[in-house]
């Protein structure tokens, strides 16, 4: 990790197993940045993997983006959208993956966090997932 200000945090790595049944290589990098009253980030990741018995190969690419916004002394409002593209062979499948919701903290170690799931593949209907999120620190 890289940190070169308070403000600004990132990531890199890299990744390689070799086996007997697959060989897989994974890159990933991450960078977000910390404001006062709003918070970002992204991250993005390639991964490849061989199979030994055939010809096959899957590849994975991935890029999420996020941003969380104070709106009051106790409320932030979140977002994060993902984007998933699969290969595997002549097989492709795209995700595009949304969550949005509120995040209100009536302590400062709890969370209640009502939100949406939004799921979107290439090849199906979106799914839609109402839920709460309680989220509390110990």
């Amino acid at each position: 990790a890289w940190k070169p200000t308070d403000k600004i945090s990132t990531t890199a790595g890299a990744d390689y197993a070799a086996g007997p049944d697959q060989n897989m290589a994974t890159a990933n990098g991450l960078f977000s940045y910390d404001a006062d009253k709003v918070r970002f980030g992204a991250e993005g990741y390639f991964r490849t993997i061989d199979f030994a018995e055939s010809e096959l190969s899957r590849k994975v690419i991935g890029l999420s983006g996020w941003v969380i916004v104070q709106a009051g002394e106790n409320l932030e409002l979140i977002g994060r959208f993902d984007r998933v593209e699969r290969e595997e062979g002549d097989d492709k499948l795209d995700e595009n993956f949304i969550i949005a919701g509120v995040s209100f903290s009536p302590h400062a170690q709890v969370h209640f966090i009502p939100n949406v799931w939004i799921n979107d593949f290439t090849t199906i209907d979106p799914t839609i997932v109402p839920r709460v999120t309680v989220h509390a620190d110990f």
